[in-house]
């Protein structure tokens, strides 16, 4: 309920509400940005509720060989997603496929310990919910190493029967195959050294002989190694294939449109090219199209990460450090550049299809604070901001008009002695190669702050970056300096390891205030203020190296909450001004790529085998209306305190309250808005009655949210902003089996008999409830009955008879039953079931049966009743025994058992 002021001004708040996890409007352009809290792993794109649209699955950061956390994200079709089932799992990699070919997708993965591996398997009810794992098996480890299954999938290997698992082992490099049958267990296990090192693997059927055939990359080798189907799933080596030079990346697609598929390869330094696929199975030895000669640092070429058909055109994205490039693919086969855009970060999952419902192919990948999606357009682009090559790491950049054409021209460091300049078009764009420049960028001197009152004496914080301004317009100069831990994983940054940002308030005498200190969510060593607002107010803007941050000046001495953005790999530098001259001022980032200059601990680089790049992403400035603020009037203050814990879990709701109090002791009046970072959740009175619906404090997504009470001000007071309230949600914990089912007994019977089954439910420790077990997916006319439909609390066993009537024809059934030619008599059934429903639920099942009375009714007059053969015919049947668990939260389990019935 909402908590309602017992002070003057107070306004309350509950039920506040993020669950849209689509981008918001934003003040620069951006990827559509999922949260999860961290930075994840392993995403995969697949319709895991048949609804037609491209849902998620993605690991935790930190998964083990043995522990990890999946998480299932539902489209909502609009490049949205709403959260799903999570579940335990292991290892960070999870193959998505219908291993039963029941219609519904399925999630396996495997756990390992030296020695040892398991193989799991979570069904998919099709509804977006997975049924409880079950260990498919044991299998042996094909080394001494603890094995580190880094790509895993399923695919058709066999000509029948279920999918197989396809495990590789990077610690041991191998491929391991497991075979299960239709009840869920290995019955087959091969292992293959894999002498050139484990890769990402790709399947067709490379020759035309009906079987699926493999293709792994190897990463090590770097060559590509080719195994060949057969009918009983057994691989046969073929070959290793080697482009032109050491192979990065692979695809396989028809790019010659010749019916067979040609093996896409990116090798050393990014380039790519095309081997034409022969009818054999085997690839040419030369390429027939590709980026050619280009330098892959410009962003022609880089590591493949899919591949879209566009008007008859083969186009790619690839990935380097500078950004996601979309290369356009011509008729002669070679490939030219179409942009380079912003993605972030990440670069180490992606998922590629159409995530909002266009046609158009979009790409899902990893992010720092979640999942980026590039929704792609009918002209190739994809949807974010532009990013420009420099051809190397950019160290340090600037803004001006070097070149003379009035326009603003960037101009980036790439070494302690060399500079690059990007010429400015000013319209937004650079040229898209960078030309050299004795035009270096000087490091910004910020002046050191030991001497100022309050700064930080001791160890474990190092100044990075201050910055002297006016941030409340008292014609005084304030001074505000960003503190680094020197013992903080800035890609995963965590509470117990935080960075301080501290301000001084300069006075009228030269002295400075004692100072306020602010803790950010993340470690934000770099630091600019930028008036980005247009209200002559300046705005920290702050990074980590992997976001960019932004809080709003609101004036009295007061900041909105951060507002993050992604602004390409390896933030280096970030500078200001209107270069598309629109009036409003942009923000153009210097990316170094994989390497980042952050003072503290000097440059990093990470070994990569990527194109070694960088360049600028430019965010250009969106907000088109200059604010207005009462900047004058009586200062006022706002304190907003939550009630409910800092720490909740998805689906859990926040409260508090907010007061608004006056300098003077006057009343204020006007409006006060909730917000979550930049996310407006509420706007409502000043009044001691006002509050916000109720359906505002429920439903936000995983991840941090940095929450503020916003006043408007009115015509004597000034407006002012609370400090930021941080609340952290984190996923609901994973399923976890509340009881279990089994079945013993044989289930073989002739047609028309029964089988007589026992069934068992056994809790889990503390689990108490009554468990109602009933039957599904049921044969053509066959019966299921319990001698006792409840099991009590505590568990027990009950006996199930399972009956199937005998084939016959129609006329016999005419003679035995009266309803059976009826039209209306399972629709009537079901209307008086409806009778018994609530109102709402019941008004639309009421409505569709109406709809199939009347489709059904009329039909019959052409063969809507008409008979055919009757009865369960011969054959093995796979039927679910189901108990539904009562108690808080209803918990379904269900075990399969296979029924033959002969002749």
């Amino acid at each position: 309920m909402p908590i309602r002021g017992v002070l003057s001004r107070t306004i309350a708040f509950c039920s506040l509400s993020l669950m849209a996890v689509a981008a918001t409007a934003q003040q620069f352009q951006q990827p559509l940005m999922i949260a999860t809290g961290s930075w994840p792993s392993g995403v995969v794109a697949a319709d895991v509720n048949e609804d037609g649209r491209a849902d998620l699955i993605y690991t935790d950061y930190g998964a083990t060989a043995t522990s990890s956390t999946t998480h299932v994200l539902l489209s909502n079709g609009d490049g949205s997603f709403a959260p799903g089932q999570t579940l335990a799992t292991a290892g960070a990699s999870i193959a998505v496929a219908d291993f039963n070919h029941d219609g519904h997708v399925d999630l396996a993965w495997v756990w390992g310990t030296v020695g040892l591996g398991k193989a799991y398997l979570a069904l998919g009810n099709g509804d977006g919910t997975f049924r409880p794992a079950q260990e498919l098996g044991t299998f042996a480890i094909l080394g001494t190493n603890a094995p580190e299954f880094r790509y895993v999938m399923g695919e058709q290997l066999h000509d029948k029967g279920t999918l197989d698992l396809l495990v590789e082992d990077a610690a041991n490099p191998s491929l391991i195959t497991l075979t299960s049958d239709e009840s869920g267990v290995l019955v087959r296990i091969v292992g293959t050294r894999l002498q050139g090192g484990v890769g990402p693997m790709a399947t067709a059927d490379l020759n035309g002989d009906g079987h699926t055939d493999l293709v792994i990359q190897s990463v090590v080798g770097g060559v590509v190694d080719v195994f060949l189907g057969s009918t009983d799933g057994l691989l046969t080596l073929f070959e290793s294939f080697a482009g032109s030079s050491t192979t990065r990346s692979m695809l396989l697609h028809d790019v010659d449109d010749d019916g067979h598929p040609d093996l896409v390869l990116e090798g050393v330094d990014g380039r790519i090219e095309i081997f034409h696929g022969e009818a054999d199975g085997s690839f040419s030895t030369s390429s027939e199209g590709g980026s050619g000669s280009a330098d892959a640092t410009t962003g022609l070429g880089g590591h493949l990460v899919a591949v879209t058909d566009i008007a008859g055109c083969h186009n790619f994205y690839t990935a380097t450090s500078a950004g996601i490039s979309v290369l356009l693919g011509q008729s002669d086969l070679s490939l030219t550049l179409k942009g380079i855009y912003n993605a972030g970060p990440g670069r180490t999952s992606f998922a590629a299809a159409d995530f909002n419902g266009d046609g158009e192919l979009d790409l899902a990948m990893d992010s720092p604070e979640g999942i980026a999606v590039l929704l792609g357009s009918a002209d190739g682009g994809l949807g974010s901001s532009r990013a420009f090559s420099a051809g190397q790491p950019a160290l340090r950049g600037a803004l001006g008009e070097f070149s003379g054409s009035g326009n603003l021209d960037a101009v980036v460091n790439v070494s302690a002695s060399q500079a690059l300049l990007l010429h400015g078009s000013g319209d937004g764009t650079f040229s898209s190669t960078a030309t050299p420049t004795n035009a270096l960028v000087s490091a910004t001197a910020g002046v050191q702050v030991g001497g100022l009152p309050g700064a930080p004496q001791g160890a474990g914080l190092v100044q990075t970056a201050s910055v002297t301004v006016d941030l409340d317009g008292d014609g005084n100069q304030d001074v505000i300096a960003a503190y680094d831990n020197t013992s903080a994983d800035h890609a995963h940054p965590t509470a117990a390891a935080a960075n301080a940002i501290y301000l001084w308030y300069g006075n009228a005498d030269g002295s400075f205030s004692t100072p306020v200190v602010m803790t950010p969510s993340r470690n934000f060593y770099q630091l600019a203020a930028i008036d980005l607002d247009g209200d002559g107010r300046p705005n920290l803007v702050m990074s980590d190296g992997y976001v960019v941050s932004v809080q709003s000046n609101l004036g009295g001495r007061a900041f909105g909450a951060e507002a993050h953005f992604l602004a390409g790999m390896g933030i280096n530098s970030i500078s200001a001004g209107d270069v598309n001259k629109d009036g409003f001022t942009d923000l153009v980032v210097a990316n170094g790529g994989m390497v980042i200059a952050n003072s503290a601990v000097g440059p990093t680089t990470p070994a990569s085998d990527d194109v070694t790049t960088g360049g600028i992403t430019v965010l250009l400035n969106t907000a088109k209306t200059k604010p207005t603020h009462a900047v004058t009037g009586i200062p006022t203050m706002v304190v907003f305190t939550i009630s409910t814990p800092s720490t909740i879990y998805f689906g859990q709701t926040v409260s508090g309250s907010a007061i608004v109090t006056a300098s003077d002791g006057s009343t204020p009046t006007g409006t006060i808005s909730f917000f979550d970072g930049t996310t407006n959740i509420c706007t409502i009175a000043v009044t001691q009655a006002a509050s916000c619906p109720a359906s505002a404090g429920s439903g936000f997504a995983v991840g941090r949210h940095t929450l503020t009470a916003v006043y408007s001000g009115d015509s004597t007071h000034q407006g002012s902003t609370s400090a930021p309230v941080t609340v952290t949600v984190l996923p609901l914990a994973p399923t976890t089996n509340e009881f279990s089912i089994s079945v013993t007994g044989s289930a073989t019977t002739r047609v028309g008999g029964t089988v007589s089954l026992q069934v068992t439910v056994t809790p889990q420790t503390g689990y108490m409830q009554p468990v109602q077990l009933s039957c599904s997916d049921l044969p053509s006319e066959a019966i299921c009955a319990f001698a006792a439909s409840t099991i009590p609390g505590g568990g027990g066993t009950t006996t199930l008879q399972l009956s199937v009537m005998a084939p016959r024809s129609c006329e016999v059934a005419d003679s035995e039953s009266r309803t059976a030619g009826l039209p209306f008599a399972s629709t009537t059934l079901a209307a008086l079931v409806v009778l018994l429903l609530p109102g709402k639920r019941r008004r639309t099942i009421r409505n569709l049966l109406v709809a199939v009375l009347a489709i059904c009714g009329t039909a019959s007059l052409t063969g809507c009743g008409a008979c055919t053969d009757l009865g369960t015919k011969p054959g093995s049947y796979t039927v679910r025994v189901v108990g539904t668990g009562s108690g808080t939260a209803t918990s379904i389990m269900s075990t399969k058992i296979r029924v033959l019935v002969q002749e």
